[in-house]
């Protein structure tokens, strides 16, 4: 069986970022443990890893609110595309199968835009969850099949042994790219590394094996081999008969941003700032492009620069809330007070359980002589913020401080 149905269904042609926000229900926040601090947006993600294989809907619900308290963070996004279609395993078996109507549901494709925004913040993540998604595919293909045979209710019976052949394959399919991938979702990065080198020059696409290879690589740090395999696969990639359907995670757009995000860690801002470039004369709308050259021309002192390529990310993307923070905070360092509140208040609206725009925010008020508006910036920060954050205490004595100087 060949692995890569299992890494990512996901399709140029996804839902606006925006309308997954607008669309979708707010679920109830799932109850933390008594000693959780429920404004910790890792309690509610470990709550989701916990949960997912026996309640998909609790964990999705819980992988949201992670999303939520941070919404920079890519790991929850992804969590939650996970959960979403683990809830109606006939519908995953339908996905996986890439049939034309689910895919271009309005439903999937807010869930596949889960993914796009995961990938755009960090498409380096570790994706440990696609094993679980590829065994309750094959689990709930077989049951299907079974259904179809027999056409009884006591098919059900058989689930737990139609499990126990499946994870039975799962561990002994001998295929090199299979061992690879079942490697890397267990974390055994340099077992990974070896079977894909092994594969490499049998592989159907040398492209996504290059990928892979390149983004375990960049997990290891290895961040010469990271380049160079990210490198075969944007050439491989080019290659490529043009009317092909392309996959997000391997367009050229995508490809460029990994190469930059490598080398912006290897401390060549340079060369990264061209690959950056280089991702948005593929995809002007790659907001998450801009927001890395916005931080290298803050990093080099070029605050203009800096602002130019965050107001991009924004006007690319008016309704995601981390752009619209960063481009906030850089003008509050710029000393553009007014602008910088107005933007902090816009990502507010947009997130208002994302403690760090507050802090910033009432920080403006102050350098504009509002201490009464900074009081309740400082005062909602400090109920938002995780009670071990290194600036909540600096709040709330601030908080007295201000108070204390009122007429």
């Amino acid at each position: 069986m060949y692995c890569r149905p299992f890494l990512a269904t996901l399709w140029v042609a996804v839902a606006p970022l925006a309308a997954q926000e607008r669309d979708e229900r707010v679920p109830d926040r799932p109850r933390l443990p008594a000693d959780a601090d429920t404004n910790n947006a890792m309690a509610y993600y470990q709550l989701g890893l916990d949960r997912i294989r026996i309640d998909p809907d609790m964990a999705a619900d819980a992988f949201y609110w992670a999303s939520r308290i941070v919404p920079g963070w890519a790991g929850p996004l992804y969590a939650r595309r996970v959960a979403l279609l683990l809830k109606d395993p006939r519908r995953l078996v339908y996905y996986m199968e890439r049939r034309e109507s689910v895919l271009r549901s309005r439903e999937i494709m807010r869930i596949d835009s889960l993914e796009y925004r995961a990938r755009q913040l960090d498409p380096f993540l570790h994706r440990r969850l696609d094993w679980l998604l590829a065994r309750t595919y094959l689990t709930e293909t077989a049951m299907q099949s079974l259904r179809e045979s027999y056409r009884t209710a006591r098919v059900e019976e058989l689930r737990g042994e139609v499990e126990h052949w499946i994870d039975r394959y799962l561990w002994t399919a001998s295929g090199m790219e299979w061992r690879a991938w079942r490697a890397y979702s267990n974390g055994q990065f340099a077992a990974a590394l070896e079977h894909y080198a092994s594969s490499l020059n049998r592989a159907k696409d040398r492209a996504s094996v290059n990928l892979q290879r390149g983004q375990i690589f960049y997990l290891l740090r290895q961040l010469d081999s990271a380049q160079a395999a990210l490198s075969e696969a944007l050439d491989q990639a080019r290659q490529r008969d043009k009317d092909e359907l392309v996959i997000l995670y391997e367009s050229k757009a995508m490809l460029e941003y990994s190469i930059g995000m490598v080398l912006e860690a290897a401390g060549k801002p340079g060369a990264a700032q061209e690959a950056y470039s280089r991702a948005l004369v593929e995809d002007m709308a790659f907001w998450a492009a801009h927001l890395h050259l916005g931080s290298l021309a803050l990093a080099a002192g070029d605050s203009l620069m800096a602002l130019s390529e965050f107001r991009f990310a924004v006007d690319a993307e008016p309704n995601l809330t981390w752009p619209r923070v960063m481009l906030g905070e850089a003008l509050f360092r710029a000393a553009q007070h007014s602008e910088a509140a107005a933007q902090l208040e816009r990502a507010i609206e947009l997130e208002p359980y994302y403690a760090q725009p507050y802090l910033t925010l009432g920080l403006a008020h102050e350098a504009l002589g509002n201490s009464e508006s900074a009081i309740t910036c400082y005062v909602d920060f400090v109920a938002r913020v995780v009670t071990t954050h290194d600036m909540r205490d600096w709040a709330v004595d601030r908080i007295n401080a201000l108070k204390q100087a009122q007429p």
